[in-house]
């Protein structure tokens, strides 16, 4: 990348740079499924959600397959929207899926398609129960740390990091306080 990481204090990009991912975690977490499926943490893409967080309401009959496909039946922002409460700092996704898991399925799993930020709070819930590790900790463990991808990291801004970017509204405006994210 090229331009400013922080306008107002004239730093530029370089190599250290860390980003907010933003949908990129949705790749990520593709990858986090199929790791977890090569050590054997899952069977396969066809295990049941319910079968590792059995907690979740019956209507959630999805499989961390089609979670990871956007094929799970969770609604995006348009169906769900966003907390209630995002100052909330949410330490696992089982946290952030509870938020959610009462609203009903936009559609049967598997009989179509919708792109969702949610869906990933289940698969990152089920991520957690198979494995008996929060998803910061098997992100490390599966990704980052095998692929010495040290910046690879579940976003806590409460955590200072020097080489951090700022956020900047599609205005190109310095957002002053940065939305918690943690829920998602």
């Amino acid at each position: 990348g090229f331009g400013h990481a922080d306008v107002d204090a004239g730093k530029w990009y370089n190599s250290r740079t860390v980003n907010r991912l933003a949908s990129v975690s949705k790749a990520i977490g593709g990858v986090l499924m199929m790791e977890m499926i090569e050590d054997g943490t899952f069977d396969d893409v066809h295990d049941l959600t319910r079968e590792h967080v059995p907690a979740f309401p019956v209507h959630h009959t999805h499989t961390i397959g089609q979670l990871v496909s956007n094929r799970g039946g969770i609604g995006h922002y348009d169906e769900l929207g966003w907390p209630a409460n995002t100052s909330i700092q949410h330490n696992s996704a089982l946290s952030g899926a509870q938020i959610f898991q009462n609203s009903p399925l936009e559609y049967v799993p598997g009989a179509d398609c919708l792109y969702s930020t949610h869906t990933y709070n289940f698969f990152g819930a089920a991520a957690e129960a198979a494995s008996g590790k929060f998803v910061g900790q098997l992100l490390n463990d599966e990704i980052a740390n095998p692929l010495n991808l040290s910046s690879l990291k579940v976003e806590n801004r409460a955590n200072y990091n020097y080489h951090r970017s700022q956020l900047y509204s599609s205005n190109n405006n310095e957002i002053g306080s940065p939305d918690n994210i943690s829920w998602k």
